[in-house]
């Protein structure tokens, strides 16, 4: 690598490192995006320039958003470690343009407004496994399961099975999952899921996993389909084959309890 190249390297990890630093104010102007303050439309200016340097040095602005050049972590890990609630984020988003707004409006329902996290996702992929295991760390520690539902969208973060995909296709979005933490100290919780081709997938699959994030910990949920053979012979005749559905709960941490659960289909 050649001096100048190891100086634009430098540069940009410092410029990074700036776009993710925490701060108690979001700056002025803005979509409240996170880290130093930064909104969706001046994160993304900063590093399309960052990545035409990088480009120009024969330097990968992908990889150096997920090496672990911040304190032991990568720049996305302090990104959701440091990224504003949802409701400061609207509360700066109204300050956008018109026409911004309208533009951004589809995939703000789908998949939350845009911010800084949502720049450095598009400029990092496709993510490194070892990059994912620090998002899934950083949105346990925040316990913030609706970031962690949003970037289940994503592929790179949860891959469909080979079976989902042959049914759903590749690029499908995943199960909708909405966990609400219930009142009192004993760990309840409960949890509202939307499955896709629900029925279809029960019997071609047999299995659907569901993971989420509720008082501070992983869950996983599993709905199983069974079928027991050979069916009974009652009166002389064989009778249909009896069917059902089983759900496995499996929670990282013995504090937990889970009390309801809500299926919609």
């Amino acid at each position: 690598m050649s001096q100048n190249a190891r100086q634009v390297r430098t540069t940009v990890l410092s410029i990074i490192k700036d776009l993710v630093r925490g701060s108690e104010t979001t700056g002025g102007g803005g979509g409240g995006g996170g880290g130093g303050g930064h909104d969706y439309a001046a994160a993304r200016s900063i590093l399309e320039s960052c990545s035409g340097a990088c480009t120009a040095y024969s330097l990968s602005l992908s990889e150096l958003l997920q090496e672990k050049s911040i304190e032991k972590h990568t720049p996305l890990y302090w990104a959701v470690v440091n990224r504003p609630p949802e409701d400061h984020r609207q509360r700066h988003g109204r300050g956008q343009g018109l026409e911004q707004q309208e533009q951004e409006q589809g995939q703000d329902e789908e998949a939350g407004s845009p911010d800084l996290l949502t720049c450095l996702l598009f400029f990092a992929a496709p993510l490194q496994p070892s990059t994912v295991s620090e998002l899934r760390l950083a949105c346990l520690l925040t316990s913030d399961q609706a970031l962690f539902n949003r970037l289940r969208m994503s592929p790179d973060f949860a891959p469909l099975s080979g079976t989902d995909q042959m049914l759903l296709g590749a690029n499908v979005i995943p199960d909708d999952v909405v966990v609400e933490n219930l009142d009192g100290d004993d760990g309840a919780f409960a949890v509202d899921l939307r499955i896709t081709q629900f029925q279809k997938r029960m019997r071609i699959a047999k299995e659907i996993g569901v993971e989420f994030i509720a008082r501070g910990a992983f869950v996983v949920l599993s709905l199983v389909h069974f079928l027991f053979l050979p069916s009974p012979i009652i009166d002389g005749e064989q009778s249909p084959n009896s069917a059902g559905l089983e759900a496995y709960y499996t929670p990282r941490s013995s504090l937990l309890g889970c009390t309801r659960v809500s299926l919609r289909v």
